[in-house]
């Protein structure tokens, strides 16, 4: 069996070592559309503020570049301050947001006394007034909601890749039992697992209900207690783990000598 999950190969491998490991890498390939949706409204604002702005943009629009690529660093920076753990899609585009606002009010009051020499730097056009009005704050929100949303995204992505080269599905087994207050959260992690990983092959073996079917399944050493994971046959939590680790575990490549079983 082949493994389903939505992004394998090298780009699966590299999504996860960035949203993982360099989370400031991520952060700046999602700050790249942010600041194309910033360059996009802004540009739009401009030629409905300013007068004769269509000249003026033709003149500045090169210099459109250093915007993108500010948005590329700012997206790395917002990448380093979220770090790996999102919770969800809405949180982050709400953090990114207020990271946009943070950006223009740097931009609009701390750096006034600069804006100048800014605005003839990265190609302005007129004196900034756009960028630093109330109206232009719709720019920044833009940038951030995008570049959070974009973000959000790639760790999903992630997420949903297993190792590339598996050949078959990898198995996550999850034993339970009826006594144990522990595990309703166990069957709810191991279904969570299953819809994000949809070529991960997840049974939850209730051992109580089993016995009491006369169909007690012969249980491995291992499981001396409820609940307990096991991934490819080994144990990799006794007790409900953090998700965002459980799915790291579950996304990171399987060791060579795990007893990984058809």
């Amino acid at each position: 069996m082949v493994a389903r999950a939505g992004v394998t190969g090298p780009l699966g491998g590299r999504l996860r070592t960035w949203c993982r490991r360099s989370p400031a890498i991520a952060g700046a390939l999602a700050g790249l559309p942010g600041g194309v949706a910033f360059v996009l409204l802004s540009t739009t604002l401009t030629v409905t503020a300013v007068q004769d702005g269509g000249v003026l943009l033709a003149a500045a629009g090169p210099r459109w570049l250093v915007r993108l690529a500010l948005g590329v660093l700012l997206g790395a920076a917002f990448g380093h301050l979220v770090g790996v753990r999102l919770a969800g899609a809405l949180r982050v585009a709400v953090l990114g947001a207020a990271f946009g606002m943070v950006w223009w009010a740097l931009e609009a009051f701390v750096l006034a006394p600069f804006r100048p020499e800014i605005c003839a730097l990265v190609g302005e056009v007129g004196r900034g007034d756009v960028e630093t009005s109330v109206a232009g704050l719709a720019c920044y929100l833009a940038y951030g909601v995008v570049t959070g949303a974009t973000l959000w995204g790639c760790h999903a992505l992630a997420a949903h890749a297993l190792p590339a080269g598996a050949r078959a599905a990898r198995r996550l087994e999850v034993y339970v039992a009826s006594h144990c207050l522990g595990c309703a959260e166990a069957r709810r992690l191991a279904a969570a697992a299953a819809q994000r990983f949809p070529g991960l092959d997840v049974r939850t073996i209730d051992i109580e209900a089993a016995a009491d079917a006369g169909t007690s399944p012969a249980l491995p050493e291992s499981v001396v207690a409820v609940p307990t994971y096991l991934l490819d046959g080994a144990v990799i939590a006794r007790g409900n783990p953090d998700p965002e680790q459980l799915f790291a575990c579950i996304a990171s490549p399987p060791h060579p000598r795990s007893p990984h079983r058809a």
